[in-house]
């Protein structure tokens, strides 16, 4: 398809200075024409006739040559129009072609998005129906395990009913043996009360027997002590008899050399007699006071030794006496 220049179809887009020449010149308007020519003429001023022959003669030149380039113009402008119907012809042929073939896509991409839409929705449907079978086997999976912890739940409550039966029993049981017990425990009770009042009749009587013993106790302490008295001066008489008696060796040493042998022996005798006698006489003092001491020891370390009033002294000077005794003795 030719494209038609510039310059040579520049009237279809005329400048300002264009359209005065334009309009001047142009054959298609006769009558605007002539109104230019005459306010030409009119505007001009008179010439001679041979300057005026002259310009129409130009101007009739310029003007058949304007008219040849016009004819020629539109003779190309008829042939480019000629083109151009021939090419919308092709063009309209090629549209309707396209029309048609848009017509027929736009039907089949309607008829696909239909089945798109319905292969969708059946995509749709499937995906719900396997999240509706997913969640239906895991709601029977939930049922399995609810039925199995249901049936856990109930052996369980069985076992605990079974239990509180046997917990009931054995409370029954327990409340008797705790009736039994009370009853045991109230007997028991008043065994103890009478227990405590024969206790406490016992303390009495134990006051009592201690107050007794306490008195014997200061009674033997005194008949002891009077007994050391006896005992020491019995030891001082004895001591004043040996003390004679050496004496009366020594004496008897003496009058060995002379004749009174015979009478001395005889003094010696009757001294060894007086003290053979003073011997067993202290013997049977002696173990009188050996029971005496035996039976306070034995009743000392049998009851409370706290409560009484013991002399240590007269006990370590009895004591004392007793083993010179015994060492004088034998």
């Amino acid at each position: 398809m030719p494209q038609p220049s510039k310059p040579q179809y520049s009237f279809l887009c005329p400048g300002p200075k264009q359209l005065i020449t334009s309009a001047a010149s142009s054959s298609r308007s006769p009558s605007l024409s002539s109104a230019f020519y005459k306010d030409q003429q009119r505007n001009t001023p008179k010439m001679d006739v041979a300057s005026r022959m002259h310009a129409m003669k130009v101007c009739n030149v310029l003007l058949a040559r304007l008219w040849r380039r016009r004819c020629s113009e539109v003779s190309d402008l008829h042939e480019l129009v000629r083109k151009y119907q021939l090419k919308a012809n092709s063009m309209r042929d090629d549209l309707f072609m396209r029309n048609n073939m848009i017509n027929r896509e736009q039907v089949r991409s309607n008829r696909l998005e239909k089945e798109l839409r319905r292969f969708k929705q059946g995509a749709i449907k499937t995906h719900n129906y396997e999240i509706v079978d997913n969640a239906l086997n895991e709601l029977n999976l939930l049922v399995a395990q609810l039925r199995y912890e249901l049936d856990a739940k109930t052996q369980e409550c069985k076992n605990c009913s079974e239990l509180l039966l046997e917990s009931k029993t054995e409370r029954f049981r327990e409340m008797r043996k705790f009736r039994e017990c009370s009853q045991e425990l109230a007997k028991q009770q008043v065994q103890n009360r009478i227990l405590e009042m024969r206790n406490a009749e016992l303390e009495d009587m134990l006051l009592n027997l201690k107050d007794s013993f306490q008195l014997q106790n200061d009674e033997t302490a005194a008949s002891v002590f009077a007994s050391q008295e006896k005992i020491d001066n019995a030891y001082e008489t004895l001591k004043g008899l040996e003390q004679e008696a050496f004496a009366l060796e020594i004496k008897n040493n003496e009058l060995m050399r002379d004749t009174q042998a015979n009478m001395i022996m005889q003094e010696i005798e009757g001294v060894q007699q007086n003290i053979g006698i003073v011997r067993y006489l202290l013997w049977l003092s002696y173990r009188y006071l050996t029971y005496e001491i035996v039976a306070n020891l034995l009743g000392f370390m049998l009851h409370n030794p706290t409560s009484r009033r013991g002399k240590p002294v007269t006990s370590l000077g009895l004591c004392l006496i007793i083993v010179i005794l015994i060492g004088a003795f034998y």
